[in-house]
């Protein structure tokens, strides 16, 4: 009687191929992982910049909607620093608002009082231009802000503006 050879086993040549295959699926399966979680975070960053960038054109543009008045820059000029205004309805001390761009962030100063920043720490301006727009005909005085804005994390510069009108 005659015993069958069994040749149920893997030889090592096909263990080797499949544990490449397997090698190479696990690692294409880590660098996408890895690529989302990437974009995730830099997703993450954008939005931050965005939030920052809407608070700080948002309270420009509401201290410019209630002014009475553009006390600096002068009517048809251009500032890189600070933009003067004053304000209907503001209580006794409080006039004039002033913006101000001073190491890398945008205070506001109410007449008296300490400039308060109005960024956080994790973002910086790196540019601010406040443009006086002239009132003309009907059409009435405004201010065009322009601001590069930086979040800390990152070297890329995203740039803003609004443009706000004086009520008549």
């Amino acid at each position: 009687m005659k015993h069958a050879k069994s040749n149920s086993g893997l030889t090592l040549v096909e263990t080797l191929i499949y544990a490449a295959l397997i090698s190479v699926v696990i690692g294409m399966i880590v660098v996408v992982a890895f690529q989302v979680i990437d974009a995730n975070s830099n997703l993450g960053e954008i939005v931050f910049l965005e939030e920052e960038a809407n608070f700080i054109l948002r309270k420009i543009s509401w201290a410019i909607s209630g002014a009475s008045d553009i006390n600096s820059p002068g009517s048809g000029n251009i500032s890189t620093s600070t933009l003067s205004i004053d304000k209907f309805e503001t209580g006794a001390g409080e006039n004039p608002l002033i913006f101000s761009i001073s190491e890398g962030s945008i205070l506001l100063k109410r007449g008296n009082t300490s400039s308060t920043p109005l960024n956080s720490a994790f973002v910086t301006i790196q540019n601010a231009t406040f443009t006086h727009i002239m009132a003309t005909g009907t059409a009435p005085a405004g201010i065009k802000v322009e601001l590069a804005i930086r979040n800390t994390a990152t070297i890329k510069t995203r740039a803003y503006s609004i443009t706000s009108y004086l009520r008549p």
